[in-house]
């Protein structure tokens, strides 16, 4: 994976220029994650780097989750069920 950080201007508050530090990441994805990412796309109307962004923050909110011992629950047909992850 190679990583370069590159500098992006976004507007700030009252006229003025926040910047945002942007990493560029490059990966190989089996054709298992290719196909998630394509459905996630479908699913979403988002590019891959939304994607793969979002993807990143999820998986690091359920990860924290459930290293402070907080059980992550699923809906289904109005009943709750624990969601397993087995890493």
């Amino acid at each position: 994976m190679s990583v370069a950080k590159t500098q992006e201007q976004q507007p700030g508050g009252a006229g003025e220029r926040a910047s945002l530090e942007l990493t560029r990441v490059t990966v190989n994805l089996v054709p298992r994650s290719v196909r998630a990412l394509e459905e996630i796309q479908q699913l979403s109307g988002d590019n891959r780097t939304d994607c793969i962004n979002r993807a990143l923050q999820i998986c690091a909110a359920i990860l924290k989750a459930t290293e402070d011992g907080r059980e992550l629950l699923v809906k289904r047909d109005g009943e709750e069920t624990p969601l397993r992850i087995i890493l």
